[in-house]
């Protein structure tokens, strides 16, 4: 019989497609599904720019998170007293080394409302018993939009498990 290159390596191609078509119409699945951060977080008190900036000036005690990751883009500036803590950091033996007290007025921030880091770990401090916990929704971004001041974080991988808390 006479071989014909051409033919085999269609049918390996076929074949290939074939292989593959479940993780393409997963990926498009995927794709499709509502990723979008919650407007609200039960439990949490829901605050903007300019409520952070009252709220410093009246909770002396108040802990501010940033919940971004070291390769989000503006990394190497937060908000003045922001604590570096991924949501992934933001477990119950470190945020109780963080806020031993879990009456203590917490913040959580992450990069703006698409990003659902600071979400999830507000949620964990609610889960985890916290009781005074704040979620800035508008993120970095909006804090940035308002002109409000930013500090420049001087070692980006200072985050709590780096500064000795696990």
């Amino acid at each position: 019989m006479y071989y014909k290159p051409h033919i085999n390596r269609m049918f390996h191609y076929h074949i290939t497609l074939l292989a593959l078509l479940p993780c393409l119409l997963s990926s498009l699945a995927l794709a499709n599904q509502d990723w979008s951060v919650p407007e609200y977080l039960e439990g949490a008190s829901l605050i903007n720019a300019e409520d952070l900036v009252d709220i410093q000036k009246t909770l002396h005690n108040l802990v501010i998170i940033d919940t971004r990751e070291p390769a989000d883009s503006g990394r190497d500036h937060t908000i003045q007293g922001a604590v570096q803590l991924t949501s992934e950091e933001a477990t119950p033996s470190t945020l109780s080394r963080l806020l031993p007290d879990k009456s203590t007025p917490v913040v959580f921030f992450g990069e703006g409302e698409s990003s659902i880091k600071s979400y999830k770990a507000a949620k964990n401090a609610i889960n985890y018993g916290y009781v005074n916990v704040f979620w800035m929704r508008g993120g970095i971004s909006e804090w940035m939009q308002k002109g409000l001041p930013l500090s420049l974080i001087h070692n980006p991988n200072n985050s709590a498990t780096s500064a000795g808390l696990p």
